[in-house]
């Protein structure tokens, strides 16, 4: 059997990693949102509220959200691009089919709430925003990660970003802002206040996973040319990792010194403070945290 070459393999781990996010998103949606109508933004949201307004038996939450993402995929075609296009549709086209599958096959909407007594419903709003977002947030953050999106108001977001040069984190407030405020067109002020909570939740919960799933800490290691050698070779052979050196001199002492650069991940410090004392006692390191690390070793795979 030929050996998978590593930017095939790599873009099957992509594609796996995307399927499994877009399907923990949709159980976020599916289970919590949508049988307490929480509008959270996006897509979605949008579809949760005109299936309330419409409220015709026929309309199935995913044909809205079917017939969305697929206008606003033509609309990215003539102004974002046909590469942007190929990027994100896979997941934008698997979102509103997993959501068809389970409306089809009658899986109930409120499988999870069914267990509640009926005089807890402030309480099932709590819960369905809560866990809502934190399983949709940890669905699209994995999604993100795979540098793609679902589609969507991502799509209108980044069109006004292009076009209308607003700030994208404006861009995302403004169309999700707009997005909940039309819940009050369907629903209560409590429900559409849930549903701010969770957009917030979503987008915290996105940004832990999209950063935190790529730290790490980079290290400054100060240290004499004649411990150079020994201090490099233990960090390439023992910890598996790069570096950059630098020729520096000392401020207080104009002696020169060798300054070398390594971003190692989280449980690799202790070993990196061990082996630079271990050949340089007299080294000075001091190691910071590193808010994403892109590059080999840490995301590209060898071509």
């Amino acid at each position: 059997m030929p050996k998978m070459k590593p930017k095939t393999k790599f873009q099957l781990k992509q594609y796996i990693e995307i399927t499994i996010g877009v399907i923990i998103m949709t159980i976020g949606f599916y289970f919590f949102f949508i049988p307490l109508n929480i509008n959270s933004g996006g897509v979605g949201g949008l579809s949760i509220v005109l299936n309330k307004i419409i409220n015709q038996e026929w309309l199935k939450i995913s044909y809205l959200v079917y017939g969305f993402n697929i206008g606003l995929l033509i609309l990215a075609y003539f102004t974002l691009g046909k590469r942007f296009i190929l990027r994100i549709l896979y997941p934008t086209v698997l979102y509103p089919t997993i959501i068809f599958i389970l409306e089809i096959t009658n899986v109930p909407t409120d499988l999870i709430f069914r267990g509640f007594s009926d005089n807890t419903a402030t309480s099932q709003l709590l819960i369905a925003s809560l866990f809502g977002a934190l399983i949709v947030g940890l669905g699209l953050g994995m999604v993100f990660n795979n540098n793609t999106t679902t589609g969507g108001m991502d799509i209108v977001q980044k069109i006004i970003n292009k076009y209308f040069k607003v700030p994208y984190s404006v861009a995302i407030y403004l169309t999700d802002g707009i997005i909940v405020i039309l819940g009050l067109l369907a629903f209560n002020i409590e429900v559409v206040l849930y549903g701010v909570i969770s957009v917030f939740l979503i987008g915290l919960v996105v940004d832990k996973i999209i950063f935190n799933g790529r730290s790490g800490f980079t290290a400054f290691i100060i240290t004499s040319p004649a411990y150079e050698e020994k201090v490099k070779n233990a960090i390439i052979n023992d910890l598996d990792r790069g570096l950059t050196k630098v020729r520096v001199t000392g401020g207080y002492t104009d002696k020169e010194r060798s300054l070398i650069i390594c971003t190692i991940a989280r449980n690799q410090t202790f070993d990196l403070k061990d082996y630079v004392l271990r050949h340089d006692p007299k080294a000075f390191t001091f190691i910071v945290e590193t808010r994403e690390v892109v590059g080999y070793g840490f995301e590209i795979p060898e071509e």
